[in-house]
């Protein structure tokens, strides 16, 4: 995913193997402050895309895995109004293939908050694997500035 930018739409999605233990995550190289850093797989919601669209063209795109069983669980945003959307999937991430610059990784459940992550996948990850069990559907967070 790239920079944020103000007016602007994105996804991420997490998909984890079957046993919910591993996750597929993305080697960022940009922006510069994700440089190096895993991060949830998406991008930019393109112009007439809804967002589970985008979300199954972003992982298409980026690691070569189609998956139509994406499940929203929550949304980021600030009073610059960006916005992040994110899915959680169960799917075959052992599929997954570098075609972009940026590399995928599977990371085990268990090492994410020792890992190089992103600082909000530490309760975003652990969030989307509770979220099937709560009784609400989704979340919003709205950061202030």
């Amino acid at each position: 995913m790239s920079e944020t930018v103000a007016g602007a739409r994105y996804v991420v999605g997490f998909m984890f193997d079957e046993k919910e233990s591993q996750v597929l995550l993305i080697r960022k190289t940009r922006p510069k402050w994700q440089a190096g850093k895993l991060n949830g797989i998406g991008g930019r919601i393109e112009e007439g895309e809804t967002p589970a669209q985008a979300m199954r063209r972003e992982f298409i795109e980026e690691v070569g895995i189609d998956c139509d069983s994406w499940k929203y669980f929550c949304t980021l945003s600030d009073e610059r109004e960006w916005q992040i959307d994110f899915y959680y999937a169960v799917g075959p991430i052992w599929d997954a293939q570098p075609l972009t610059d940026e590399r995928p990784e599977i990371v085990n459940v268990s090492d994410i908050p020792n890992a190089a992550t992103i600082p909000n996948l530490n309760w975003l990850i652990p969030m989307a694997l509770t979220m099937k069990h709560e009784r609400i559907a989704s979340f919003e967070i709205r950061e202030a500035a």
